[in-house]
């Protein structure tokens, strides 16, 4: 199931999914070789994931001076592989998550634009299942649209690019900044250890946020979105000295910030869905089921003090000409 095709060369490839992925060639689409496993022999041991881990919704295409394989597996969401394609197999050398609970991002699509970039979204959804092996602190079930109904939406497009360096990059897609309008912009903020500071006149449920924090020292530092008044009970989105992840609400997901190294924020909030973006190397989507009165933006910190070079706050046009109105059927 979930086949994909492409091309190498004059020679035409296709991959079919599942827990032992097979592989196909062709010279012209119509008369196909079956060449058998799709994964090396030499397949790597110390991946952090098995070869015979479910292997669906596939997408395969060179990224830099890799070959990439999006995919999913059904029990622990959005994956991806880099690696070579030797001896009409794919031999990777790297696995990373692109999910941490349930299905927040799942079936991985891409394309590559007229100008050579490669854009990939996925489907998120709240909904709960039993193929899904990684939990959540909690579920959101009040976000479904209409009972025991598959529900979800698209992410935001992110681009993504494979540097000299070898470090996957994830952007949000350059033309969602045509969407922005009525800029607000802070610049220079202290936060004191152990203190948190409303944002004034910066509050929202739907925004695109970007925030500076000059290399931090504190031991936990960060954010909090659609908080109530006083700066509190709000989705938190933090970091700290040494930390070997980002707190992203309840996902931890994997991120080092290097010695002397500012964070760099990109935060869209779409209602209860947030999608966040770290530095160009880590992004993540998770939910936050709030109340229509606690729209705040927060900084805070903890064991240290924070230096914040600059806040900068969009509301965000509709992507949508004209009125549009969607009715659940």
């Amino acid at each position: 199931w979930d086949p994909d095709g492409w091309a190498n060369g004059d020679t035409y490839y296709a991959l079919s999914g599942g827990n032992d992925p097979t592989l196909m060639r062709s010279k012209d689409l119509k008369n196909w070789l079956y060449l058998g496993e799709f994964f090396h022999p030499s397949f790597p041991t110390d991946l952090g994931v098995n070869k015979s881990e479910d292997t669906s919704c596939s997408n395969m295409f060179k990224l830099g001076d890799k070959w990439m394989l999006l995919c999913i597996s059904h029990g622990l969401g959005a994956r991806y592989y880099l690696g070579d394609f030797r001896d009409e197999k794919f031999l990777p050398d790297h696995h990373a998550m692109l999910n941490w609970a349930r299905w927040d991002f799942f079936a991985p699509e891409s394309l590559e634009t007229k100008d050579g970039r490669r854009v990939m979204w996925a489907w998120c959804t709240p909904w709960v299942n039993a193929m899904q092996t990684t939990e959540r602190s909690r579920n959101f079930d009040t976000l479904l649209i209409q009972e025991n109904c598959q529900q979800g939406i698209q992410s935001l497009p992110r681009e993504l690019s494979l540097p000299e360096d070898g470090v996957l990059r994830i952007k949000p897609l350059r033309e969602l900044e045509t969407l922005r309008h009525e800029q607000k912009t802070l610049t220079n903020i202290t936060i004191r250890s152990n203190t948190h500071q409303l944002l004034e006149g910066i509050e929202d449920d739907a925004m695109e946020l970007e925030v500076v924090i000059t290399a931090p020292h504190a031991e936990e530092f960060g954010i909090n979105l659609l908080c109530d008044e006083n700066g509190e009970n709000g989705f938190t989105i933090a970091s700290g000295v040494g930390k070997k992840s980002l707190t992203v609400g309840y996902i931890q997901p994997p991120f080092q910030l290097d010695e002397n190294e500012d964070l760099t924020l990109r935060i869209f909030i779409d209602k209860s869905m947030i999608e966040v973006f770290a530095n160009d190397r880590q992004a993540a989507v998770a939910w936050r089921d709030y109340s229509a009165d606690h729209l705040g933006i927060s900084l805070f910190t903890k064991n240290g003090d924070m230096e914040v070079k600059q806040v900068k706050a969009w509301k965000m046009k509709s992507i949508y000409e004209g009125d549009c109105v969607f009715e659940a059927k």
